[in-house]
């Protein structure tokens, strides 16, 4: 398979114990393709894509990241760390679609 046909599906959040959604989408994408790489983001943070940009991942690869919860971008009981998050996920987001073509 050719490089440039494999296509990263970033997670978020990476699994819910409460909702099988996510689980039988991962199981149903993996039966589906071979060319569908499936990374979890560790922690559910958005700044993760980065680590695997670093380790080469990324490159040549088609690149989705599928939020299944908004509220994993930015939620917290606290409405100041909530405000925090929405800006710099949503700065993360920009960053990764203008400059590196998510």
């Amino acid at each position: 398979m050719n490089q440039s046909d494999v296509i990263n599906l970033f997670l978020l959040p990476a699994s819910h114990r409460d909702n099988k959604y996510m689980e039988l989408l991962i199981s149903a994408l993996r039966e589906a393709s071979s060319g569908v790489h499936i990374i979890a983001l560790k922690n559910d943070s958005l700044l993760d894509v980065f680590r695997h940009m670093r380790l080469g991942e990324v490159r040549n690869r088609k690149n989705i990241i599928h939020v299944q919860w908004s509220t994993v971008l930015y939620g917290s009981r606290f409405a100041l760390k909530s405000v925090f998050l929405l800006c710099r996920n949503a700065f993360v987001l920009a960053v990764l679609k203008f400059l590196y073509g998510f």
